[in-house]
């Protein structure tokens, strides 16, 4: 009250999204591995399997997660379609796994002109996460965080997934 004019909701779902992410970082300094889930997530099966995700390849393989364990990989030009298919096989332990979204990617046009994303690099529902306590994933949630917090500045792009998507 007094700041009449002022926008709060915007205000207040940027905050909520950065301490999202601050959540999962300080969750990973405490365990090996995190499942978060959006306060609107149904669970309707056994999470559990979720975390063969980050360490069964036959897990990975008949998971309908899509998986991102090496972030050079998805540099070198992988496609959604890879991604969502599980086709790509990461030799070593995944780090983070998410469902992807399908349709309509958030900020397509402006995730190319901006930071060079390809309009085909996968998006991720970033409502349900299997993340692995490692350098790359501790990498990924900075860097999530961090981009998150530059891209919201004048409140235009308050979704988090075309963070995390530059993130991968």
């Amino acid at each position: 009250h007094g700041h009449s004019g002022e926008d709060f909701s915007g205000e207040a779902v940027r905050r909520l999204r950065i301490l999202k992410i601050r959540s999962i970082q300080l969750g990973l300094q405490l365990y090996e591995r995190v499942i978060f889930l959006d306060v609107d997530t149904v669970v309707c099966v056994a999470l559990s399997p979720a975390f063969a995700l980050l360490s069964d390849k036959r897990a990975r393989k008949s998971s309908m997660a899509s998986l991102c364990g090496n972030a050079s990989r998805a540099a070198e030009g992988a496609r959604a379609e890879d991604y969502a298919r599980g086709s790509i096989d990461v030799a070593n332990a995944i780090d983070v796994a998410f469902v992807p979204v399908t349709g309509k990617r958030h900020g397509n046009k402006w995730m190319k002109a901006e930071h060079g994303i390809p309009l085909d690099f996968v998006e991720a529902n970033t409502g349900v996460l299997v993340v692995r306590n490692s350098t790359k994933s501790q990498q990924l949630l900075e860097l999530w965080r961090l981009m998150y917090i530059k891209s919201t500045k004048n409140k235009q792009h308050l979704m988090d997934q075309m963070a995390f998507r530059i993130g991968l």
